[in-house]
């Protein structure tokens, strides 16, 4: 398994590390600057991204990748939600 990063110590890269340590899993860091990193997830040679909302939402909201969780401090939450929301709800639209 493999995970894209912002580059070596970025946020994506400790919060990624973060994530290998508490589950104990073996996955492999792969950094990137700029958009590659999301490139490469979509194109599925990479397993997975920590990256901001701002730019994952046009992607996920057109189906080129699944976001499978949300992480922000408690004041930021709603958006998060409200963009699940948003995003099930145009998910199903497309679905019909």
């Amino acid at each position: 398994m493999t995970y894209a990063s912002a580059g070596i110590g970025s946020a994506s890269h400790m919060a990624a590390e973060r994530l290998r340590l508490a589950a104990g899993i073996d996955v492999q860091h792969i950094p990137f600057r700029g958009a590659e990193g999301m490139a490469e997830v979509m194109a599925g040679r990479i397993d997975f991204y920590f990256v901001p909302i701002a730019p994952a939402v046009p992607v996920i909201a057109d189906g080129k990748v699944t976001s499978t969780s949300c992480t922000t401090r408690p004041k930021r939450l709603w958006t998060c939600r409200r963009f699940r929301k948003d995003w099930r709800s145009s998910a199903s639209s497309r679905s019909r």
